[in-house]
């Protein structure tokens, strides 16, 4: 077991140089300028509004959250959270806009299955074939465990909307990296779906944490790279032990707990070593500023 989770550890921090900084970004939808765009760019956000049901059940999900942050002395405060969500809807949009991503629909704390559905039919970009397997499933789920609710980013190919209900901005900013992924896939269908595949799932991960924090140091915005490596290193760490829980799944009374453990300590795993390089890089930055 010791062996397997030494293995799992080195895999991930060797996972962690594919999503590495690049030096020279590439703005534009599939790389071809090295230089921003330069045009005006105007991105229609659709907003959710009000909505008393889910709006009643996503304060009962973070309840438990709150209460923990308030014992550890972290109060509620709705008017900071209101302007994190809002620089996390900023940041994403902008990271369209430098990379020409006019086509995309972006929606904040926006529940409207049936616009989803009806998006995942006129998406001619992937066949029918994955669009009515792999993208149902997602526009289904979706529609079940509404984003909203649960605070949680996501891009869907399928319907190529990009969904943004968290404060992080490092959590848009992925979200709109993966965007971009998507776009520069020459088959999107077959890279969406691929990503139900044991490890392929950590190779995208990776390709898409690469794109973020590179796009993050093009902008000189450190504050945002450095929200970037934990938030990225953990996603990358979760696939990476869950990946590996799957090779050697637990039996007996607790392997029902066992994947969602191995997930949560994946992520934490990752997250260390996000903040590990963010103190590296740090003390690089002090080491070169002049005195």
């Amino acid at each position: 077991m010791l062996r397997n989770l030494t293995i799992l550890i080195v895999f991930l921090v060797g996972t962690a140089t594919l999503g590495c900084v690049v030096p020279n970004y590439r703005y534009g939808r599939f790389g071809e300028s090295s230089i921003p765009l330069g045009q005006s760019y105007q991105q229609v956000v659709q907003g959710g509004g009000d909505h008393p049901n889910l709006d009643r059940l996503e304060r009962v999900v973070h309840a438990p959250g709150r209460k923990l942050r308030q014992w550890f002395g972290e109060p509620h405060d709705p008017a900071r959270e209101r302007n994190d969500r809002k620089k996390a809807l900023e940041v994403s949009v902008q990271h369209l806009a430098d990379n020409g991503l006019y086509d995309v629909y972006v929606e904040h704390r926006r529940y409207a299955p049936a616009e989803q559905w009806q998006r995942l039919r006129e998406n001619t970009r992937i066949s029918p074939f994955f669009k009515y397997t792999d993208g149902a499933a997602r526009v289904l789920a979706s529609t079940i465990f509404p984003a909203r609710v649960f605070h949680s980013d996501s891009y869907n190919p399928y319907t190529n909307t990009l969904s943004i209900n968290s404060d992080s901005p490092s959590s848009s900013v992925l979200e709109a990296s993966a965007t971009k992924y998507s776009a520069s896939a020459a088959y999107p269908g077959i890279q969406a779906a691929s990503s139900n595949l044991p490890f392929v799932s950590i190779y995208h991960s990776s390709k898409i944490a690469s794109e973020a924090l590179s796009y993050s140091r093009a902008k000189n915005d450190w504050e945002l790279e450095k929200g970037l490596y934990p938030t990225a290193y953990e996603n990358i760490g979760s696939s990476v032990f869950l990946e590996g829980y799957a090779l050697n799944p637990v039996k007996g009374p607790v392997a029902a707990v066992a994947g969602p453990v191995a997930s949560i300590v994946g992520g934490a795993v990752g997250s260390g070593v996000g903040s590990v390089m963010v103190e590296q890089i740090e003390q690089e930055r002090r080491s070169i500023r002049p005195r």
